[in-house]
């Protein structure tokens, strides 16, 4: 199970969130201590996750600012971005400026 971590506004404290396992969640409150699982679901007659369509918002990829991606493009160059995402940021589109 791939996992995420998302620290919360508290230092000692986290959560995972399984990637790959929806609707559960687990936490722990020191960052030695073993994880709790908690299973998510809705209340009522909704649908589960699964069940949902999940329709693209966009149909072109929106542009970003000459400076966010002049910063982004930095990043790049300091290995601050792993090389898999080099080409994506290159390609992000930005007004001319000049």
């Amino acid at each position: 199970m791939r996992m995420e971590t998302l620290p919360t506004g508290c230092m000692s404290s986290h959560f995972n969130i399984g990637i790959d396992t929806l609707n559960v969640l687990l936490y722990r409150y020191k960052f030695g201590g073993q994880f709790k699982q908690m299973k998510l679901r809705g209340r009522g007659k909704h649908p589960s996750v699964e069940e949902l369509p999940l329709n693209p918002v966009y149909n072109k990829t929106l542009p970003i600012s000459q400076a966010t991606k002049s910063d982004l493009l930095e990043l790049c160059k300091k290995l601050a971005i792993p090389g898999r995402y080099h080409a994506r940021y290159a390609n992000l589109p930005c007004p001319d400026t000049s």
